[in-house]
């Protein structure tokens, strides 16, 4: 007897639609999974035995086949065991399904008929939807992940025992059925943007663990007012926020580098549904939502070691996961000690960098990840730190220069800032003695980037930073002071077409930063200034 059920596989951020298919005849026993099916796959067919065993059905002891299709991709993941389950109840007999063509099925089952949490639930839903799927069950602890849904009904439940009895009789435990009617009047009263709400129904309380939300993203917040000087430095930093300009920061140790990396998130923007969006699907894929938060409601901020591999940073694996520029995408990553990566590695972010997403290819898999963050780096001037201070630097003139060398042109080249943070003078170390705080600052970037919003939004772009070469001349407008300042610096620094864009678009947010409408001299001479530190470190 055959039976058929529509299940989801995940290609590194995206979901496709996948057919579980049953057979189970007469014959010797036996049992062949096909389908290009992982190990994590077949793994699932002892968990599915002892799960049916102790839900009070039997493993039929007769020849089982199953294949999952298509074929030609290879199938990860351990939430194939529902659909396998159930399906194998149907094809043996022992409960009629019936048509299923309008329901997806995923989940986990422990071994006694529990249903766990699983990755990927977000993306997969997204391609239940797309391929007009009425319905999709999944565990409990998948629903916070996926209820903001209006257009596909999200059915949570905690075992295989309830499963079944929601096929066989329509019926839910009396708790999921009360907040999946309050969830359905929130979306009705139009509040469905209320994430809170929502996701506080979809907790269902104890059967889903309460944990701090982010804990780890609030910890690496810092205000402005914390840091003591440095007000060249927090101007530069506050530029970048507001255009998304990429920034490198240059100066001896604990001079506050780390901590103006640690007070960006303060001054990002809020995510827009569609970006919260983005950013859990990329966190549910990587199987970093179970056990932490359902819903990733803030700019990430990822700060990798030195040391990290290739695939910790760009993504890598079997199966293919997210690295670190994919799990800050639409927020920072930060790179501290920026001349410790070793040079091939710090290569690798070209892409990144200017496409905005990177695919991975390994043997017969690839996979696409979104790569839309903020870089910020930190470096010392040389090995020892103390450069150019003679009296303390203990590094020869070739031992500086390598260590400058240590990261590549092309890197430097799509970097748009370079700031210099140098000791502060005594006289700023005094607590009577503050600048402006970050909220001060957040106010001007939030105008700032009002401002691109409304001028960029033709071309459904969000930043200056990602005004294309052929739509500078549009958005770029500067009065002839600036462009002769352009013109002649073009000339004289023999800067590359990519620089000499970044220039322009970094002007164009400066100006922004005083609401002016075209770009002034002043604007670009500010521009140019952030510029002093590479010819100081890196030109020659």
């Amino acid at each position: 007897m055959y039976h058929s059920i529509k299940t989801a596989g995940l290609c590194g951020v995206q979901g496709y639609i996948v057919n579980a298919e049953i057979d189970v005849a007469e014959g010797f026993p036996k049992l062949e999974l096909v389908g290009l099916a992982h190990n994590s796959v077949r793994e699932s067919i002892e968990r599915v035995r002892t799960a049916l065993k102790n839900t009070g059905y039997l493993f039929p002891y007769k020849r089982v086949t199953i294949n999952l299709a298509p074929a030609q991709i290879k199938k990860y993941g351990s939430h194939y065991d529902l659909p396998i389950a159930l399906g194998i109840l149907s094809a043996s007999g022992q409960m009629e399904l019936g048509e299923l063509n309008d329901k997806l099925m995923l989940g986990e089952l422990s071994l006694n008929g529990e249903l766990i949490g699983v990755r990927g639930a977000l993306a997969m839903v997204e391609a239940a939807r797309r391929q007009g799927v009425q319905e999709v069950l999944l565990p409990l602890k998948n629903w916070p992940e996926v209820c903001f849904y209006q257009d596909i009904r999200i059915v949570p439940l905690g075992s295989l025992q309830e499963v079944i009895v929601y096929l066989r009789e329509n019926k839910l435990p009396a708790e999921i059925s009360r907040r999946m009617t309050e969830l359905a009047a929130l979306s009705a009263a139009g509040a469905a943007e209320n994430q809170g709400q929502a996701l506080a129904i979809a907790r269902m309380g104890e059967r889903i663990e309460e944990l701090p939300t982010e804990a780890e993203e609030v910890s690496h917040q810092i205000d402005f007012n914390d840091i003591c000087g440095q007000n060249v430095a927090k101007r530069a930093v506050s530029i970048a926020v507001a255009g998304m300009h990429h920034l490198l920061l240059v100066g001896p140790p604990g001079t506050g580098k780390s901590m103006l990396a640690k007070a960006v998130p303060g001054l990002l923007p809020a995510l827009s549904r569609e970006e919260m969006i983005e950013v859990t699907r990329v966190y549910s894929a990587a199987g970093k939502l179970l056990g932490k938060t359902p819903v990733i409601s803030r700019r990430m901020y990822r700060a990798p070691h030195h040391t990290i591999t290739e695939a910790g940073l760009l993504g890598g694996g079997r199966p293919l996961l997210p690295g670190e520029v994919s799990l800050a995408h639409k927020g920072v990553l930060f790179l501290d000690e920026f001349a410790e990566f070793p040079k091939p590695l710090l290569d690798t972010l070209r892409q990144p960098l200017e496409d905005k997403h990177i695919m991975l290819s390994r043997m017969n898999e690839q996979a696409d990840f979104p790569t839309d963050f903020l870089l910020i780096a930190s470096m010392n001037p040389c090995p020892c730190g103390y450069y150019p201070d003679m009296e303390r630097c203990r590094c020869s003139e070739y031992d500086i220069k390598r260590y400058h060398k240590k990261i590549s042109g092309p890197i430097l080249d799509r970097l748009d800032i370079f700031a210099e943070v140098d000791r502060p003078m005594l006289a700023a170390l005094s607590p009577a003695v503050s600048g402006k705080s970050s909220s001060q600052y957040g106010e001007q970037i939030k105008a700032a980037q009002q401002l691109q919003r409304e001028r960029l939004r033709k071309d459904n772009i969000l930043y200056n930073s990602q005004i294309s070469p052929a739509r500078i001349e549009a958005y770029c407008p500067m009065d002839q002071a600036a462009t002769e300042i352009l013109e002649g610096a073009y000339r004289r620094q023999k800067l590359s077409l990519r620089s000499y864009h970044r220039l322009i678009r970094l002007s164009r947010t400066i100006a922004d930063m005083e609401g002016k409408e075209k770009i002034e001299a002043k604007h670009m001479a500010e521009a140019f200034s952030y510029r002093v530190a590479y010819h100081k470190y890196f030109s020659s």
